[in-house]
């Protein structure tokens, strides 16, 4: 993604781009504290809880105690051949919540903020 930016910051002379993401290590740290474990990579607590906190309309809690894969995952196999169920996290246990959901947002939506006015000034 560095490469592309640069490669495209040449033709927008007049323009400064930037990647800016909504997670770091000092978001992952609160977002941990919240789900009792790491932050999941796909499919997981993290992802169930924001689903249920802003579309819950469409979402569905996973019954505690249900099974639940724990799956570490590099990025160097598709999701597919490591877990049908395309669950990416290492927590064993299902804590998803529409109240995690709500703190997550906006531990993520803060941390955002805060990157995108430190690169305004």
């Amino acid at each position: 993604m560095i490469e592309f930016i640069e490669k495209m910051q040449s033709k927008f002379a007049e323009t400064n781009l930037a990647m800016i993401t909504f997670g770091d290590e000092g978001a992952d740290i609160l977002a941990e504290d919240l789900l009792n474990g790491d932050v999941d990579d796909h499919a997981g607590n993290t992802e169930v809880s924001i689903m249920l906190a802003s579309k819950p309309d469409i979402s569905k809690k996973p019954k505690t105690g249900s099974t639940k894969d724990t799956v570490d995952f590099n990025w160097d196999k598709r999701i597919i051949e490591l877990t049908a169920y395309g669950i990416i996290d290492s927590n064993p246990e299902w804590v998803a919540s529409a109240e995690i959901g709500h703190k997550l947002i906006k531990i993520y939506a803060d941390n955002l903020i805060s990157k995108i006015r430190d690169f305004s000034n």
